[in-house]
């Protein structure tokens, strides 16, 4: 039998304003925070925690050690916006995106791309990237994305959190390091050479 029949669902995405439906944080959880843009029924991506110790991002060469059994979000059509789950801390990696339309099975493998890995922070919010599946697609290829949007929308994100009453902070944890953000954030800005 594949891993992929015995996957166990995540129970439930929340929108933002739905935030207070789910239980307060334990020790060594934080929320996940997803943007979707999803034009496929039933997409879904695999994921599962890799056994690291205490590191936001892999490094050159180490090998990936699966830490527990593979989970599943799963988004119904039309998706938009920006969704929460709680998880445990720790570096992921997402394995695989299920992206079904009618009798067109689609499901892309990102087992081995670190630009799909997210890292979840204790008691924080943790921003881990836009995913876009784009509605076109042919019976061999469908257009996905897993962008990281930080920049754009951490005002947008910001916005939500205040009006939702939401008392976390927010941290970036996408799984590559982000030099550019990390100049952003720090004040310095673009750097110019003249």
């Amino acid at each position: 039998m594949s891993s992929y029949a015995k996957t166990p669902p995540i129970k439930r995405l929340f929108k933002p304003q739905e935030i207070s439906a789910l239980e307060p944080l334990n020790d060594r959880e934080g929320y996940l925070l997803i943007e979707l843009d999803v034009a496929n029924t039933s997409s879904s991506l695999e994921f599962f925690r890799l056994k690291v110790n205490k590191q936001r991002f892999l490094k050159e060469g180490q090998k990936i050690k699966r830490a527990n059994k593979v989970k599943k979000l799963t988004f119904k059509k039309g998706k938009e916006g920006f969704y929460f789950t709680k998880l445990p801390k720790g570096l992921y990696q997402i394995k695989r995106v299920n992206a079904p339309s009618f009798n067109l099975p689609f499901r892309m493998s990102t087992e081995e791309r670190r630009q799909w890995r997210f890292s979840i922070v204790e008691g924080k919010i943790n921003y881990i990237g836009k995913l876009e599946i784009e509605k076109k697609r042919s019976s061999r290829h469908v257009e996905i994305n897993f962008l990281n949007r930080f920049a754009m929308s951490k005002g947008k994100i910001e916005a939500l959190l205040i009006e939702n009453l939401i008392n976390y902070s927010l941290e970036l944890s996408v799984g590559v390091r982000d030099d550019f953000f990390e100049n952003f954030n720090s004040g310095k800005g673009v750097i110019h050479e003249k």
